[in-house]
């Protein structure tokens, strides 16, 4: 449906496993929150093709329904690496709020979750806290090109300040 509305071919993959760094699953959840530049009133306009005026008017535009792509997500969603931070500028609470999903539908699923990093952290690798990410994402790839990611391996690291803080 969404391929249809913006006018793009839809993928025919089989896509086998998903990474997701830092990433926006729900953009109109934070429609009506400040941020830094207005980046999420920018979003809006790059997705929906029309200036943010404010959360009602956003809420009539056909493509509302459409962009929030973390409601796309069913029981038959590959695997998941995700990484998201409690102090992420632009993404707060998306990482939360799909691994909350992923555990709902019983997708196997790796989270890394920093309470101290910010927006982009695996990107400077050269971080103590980037390393446990991709040690992490590391192991993800090899349990899923092996076929042994399942649900009985979720796993959730959370680090702070570049120390591990807890496994689950």
């Amino acid at each position: 449906e969404y391929a249809k509305m913006i006018d793009i071919n839809e993928l025919n993959a089989n896509i086998i496993g998903v990474v997701l760094f830092s990433g926006i699953y729900f953009p109109t959840h934070s429609l009506g929150k400040f941020m830094v530049l207005d980046l999420n009133h920018s979003l809006w306009g790059y997705l929906c093709g029309e200036k943010f005026v404010d959360v009602e008017s956003c809420k009539k535009n056909e493509m509302y329904n459409f962009i929030d792509v973390g409601n796309f997500i069913t029981s038959d969603f590959p695997p998941v690496f995700i990484s998201h931070t409690d102090n992420d500028v632009f993404c707060k609470g998306n990482g939360e709020k799909l691994v909350s999903k992923l555990n709902e539908l019983s997708i196997p699923f790796r989270e890394v979750h920093s309470t101290s990093d910010l927006h982009d952290w695996q990107e400077n690798m050269f971080t103590r806290s980037a390393k446990l990410t991709l040690k992490h994402f590391d192991k993800y790839m090899q349990d899923l090109l092996s076929g042994t990611i399942s649900t009985e391996n979720n796993k959730t690291i959370t680090i702070s300040f570049g120390r591990l803080k807890r496994t689950d």
